[in-house]
């Protein structure tokens, strides 16, 4: 991490783990860049899982769909609005 960065004042990283949810161990910005520290998870992302896999039957596709859901049901119970899903 370059050293020119510096933790945020008043960052406050998840203390409590949902399934649906990658937790957020840090923040670190300068006047140009803003870096997450987010928990390790395996089995990459769920977009080249979905362009290696082409299709879903409709059961994955509601499963997938009731997870993503949930996590967002989760973040807007502890006032946390997400702008970037995908």
């Amino acid at each position: 991490m370059p050293p020119s960065l510096s933790k945020s004042d008043g960052c406050h990283p998840a203390d409590e783990a949902e399934n649906n949810i990658i937790t957020l161990h840090d923040i670190f910005e300068n006047k140009t860049d803003v870096i997450l520290i987010l928990e390790l998870v395996s089995g990459g992302e769920l977009f080249d899982f979905l362009a290696e896999k082409e299709s879903l039957t409709e059961e994955e596709a509601t499963q997938f769909l009731k997870q993503i859901l949930d996590g967002v049901h989760y973040l807007h119970s502890k006032r946390i609005a997400h702008f970037d899903l995908k």
